[in-house]
């Protein structure tokens, strides 16, 4: 789940209780989020500036995709 403010929320579709929670980003405008339960990954990108930041499921960042 995506909040207005850029704080991304991974909810266990069985409990519908949070597993992880990623901070909101300067970023306001985000476009799409993908999550990748094969590599554990979370795709968030964004609108204005096209890049993508990439999480683990565990809300780590690990890096941004120009």
């Amino acid at each position: 789940m995506c909040q207005g403010t850029g704080e991304v929320d991974v909810v266990n579709p069985n409990t519908g209780l949070p597993i992880q929670v990623i901070p909101p980003s300067t970023e306001l405008s985000y476009l799409g989020l993908a999550v990748d339960l094969t590599r554990n990954r979370i795709y968030r990108s964004a609108f204005s500036t096209s890049v993508i930041d990439v999480f683990t499921t565990s809300g780590t960042y690990l890096n941004t995709i120009f």
